[in-house]
């Protein structure tokens, strides 16, 4: 797969598995935390990974769809020429 600037699918596939492992450790070692700032933990660190990969995710898809469409530019110019 050409790189477009974005993570890869394993890359993306990866830091899930991380993020979710993360979560397990935290919710299944002893802590002075209670089961309320665990969940509150979780869910925010959650929140924050997910739109770090959503934002990724669209600006790698905006640049492959703006390198089509220069290709597509440049090639109805040459068959003017």
């Amino acid at each position: 797969m050409r790189s477009t600037g974005g993570l890869t699918r394993n890359q993306i596939i990866c830091i899930a598995l991380l993020w979710v492992a993360l979560c397990v450790m935290m919710f299944t070692l002893p802590s002075d935390h209670s089961l309320g700032e665990n969940i509150f933990i979780a869910v925010a660190s959650g929140i924050i990974i997910l739109i770090a990969l959503k934002k990724d995710r669209d600006r790698a898809l905006r640049k492959r769809r703006e390198e089509k469409l220069n290709k597509m530019k440049n090639e109805i110019n040459e068959g003017k020429n």
